[in-house]
């Protein structure tokens, strides 16, 4: 992977992106933090403008579940939601070089949010509300769906085939994620299931003066239930954090109906992002800087906790 990398060099960067897109840039290149992509700042050298290139991880997505991350901006943007779509160019909005597919999109800086008051709260309810009313009907053949049976099944393949779990920990792992499996993807069978955001926290919201808050990085766009894109917002475990859904909630079903019970699902989510987190780890280890931002990833602590977790709620139900 370093050496498919290395082929973004500041100036392969500007050239493909004039070449793909008919842009006339300076020799302006800025590269944004980034894990699993790749990400630059450019500018235009006659508007001064600034764009965003977003260089996706080879071998991650195929061109059509990228295309179809560009088509939900799209469509969302047209109703006005608070969402930053690509740039189109020579009818297009999905770019290759060198076997890497790129999007070009204007930079919309804005405001990372910090702590939620009430109204933040209502505010992230409501987008979140009109974009599920929106996506509501939209499935993917495409994108993972977000149940234990099908996105955790995924993620420990890939754990268990990179190497990186410790030997003594890889039998422990898959035995209790496969109990877990089994004892909890029935809650949600009959849920209603759509195209969601999958990601949602804290970190893909900025606030823009004058324009107010959007949602950004649709990367890990999924087919889940609605409070998928709920609980990770959520400063503690949902039942200390009655006051937060309550208003979340309050904002939300001002456009689309909410089914309560799917709170009942919030632990087995949170189990599955674990394991979801932790099959990205295992890919991104290799990667520069991996080991100081993360040093305590892979030991044998790390293993005994998530097998603990996923035990936890099997037998206990915590």
């Amino acid at each position: 992977m370093k050496d498919i990398w290395a082929k973004l060099t500041h100036e392969a960067v500007i050239s493909a992106v004039e070449k793909e897109t008919g842009k006339t840039l300076n020799g302006f290149c800025l590269k944004r933090n980034s894990y699993i992509n790749r990400v630059f700042e450019l500018e235009d050298s006659e508007t001064k403008q600034r764009y965003i290139a977003k260089f996706y991880r080879p071998g991650r997505w195929d061109r059509e579940t990228v295309q179809e991350e560009q088509d939900l901006l799209f469509y969302l943007k047209d109703l006005d939601l608070p969402v930053i779509a690509p740039i189109k160019a020579k009818e297009r909005s999905l770019f290759r070089f060198d076997g890497i597919y790129f999007t070009l999109s204007p930079r919309m800086g804005g405001r990372a949010l910090d702590e939620f008051s009430d109204e933040r709260w209502e505010e992230i309810g409501r987008i979140i509300g009109r974009m599920h009313l929106a996506t509501q009907k939209r499935s993917s053949a495409q994108r993972t769906v977000w149940r234990p049976q099908k996105a955790m099944a995924l993620h420990l393949k890939t754990l268990l085939n990179s190497g990186t779990v410790l030997p003594d920990f890889k039998g422990p792992l898959e035995k209790a994620a496969c109990a877990f499996i089994e004892a909890f993807d029935p809650l949600f069978n009959d849920r209603e299931m759509f195209l969601i955001h999958g990601d949602i926290h804290r970190g893909n919201f900025i606030h823009r003066p004058q324009e107010g808050v959007y949602v950004i990085d649709f990367d890990d766009i999924c087919t889940g239930p609605s409070v998928q894109d709920l609980w990770m917002l959520l400063p503690d475990k949902e039942d200390k954090c009655k006051t937060e859904i309550e208003l979340f909630l309050k904002g939300y079903q001002t456009f689309r109906k909410f089914d309560l019970s799917e709170l009942d699902l919030i632990p087995a989510l949170r189990i599955v992002r674990m394991v979801h987190f932790a099959a990205w780890c295992s890919v991104q280890k290799g990667e520069p800087h991996f080991e100081q931002s993360f040093p305590k990833w892979g030991d044998q602590k790390y293993w005994n906790e998530l097998i603990r977790e996923m035990n936890r709620l099997i037998y206990f139900q915590e």
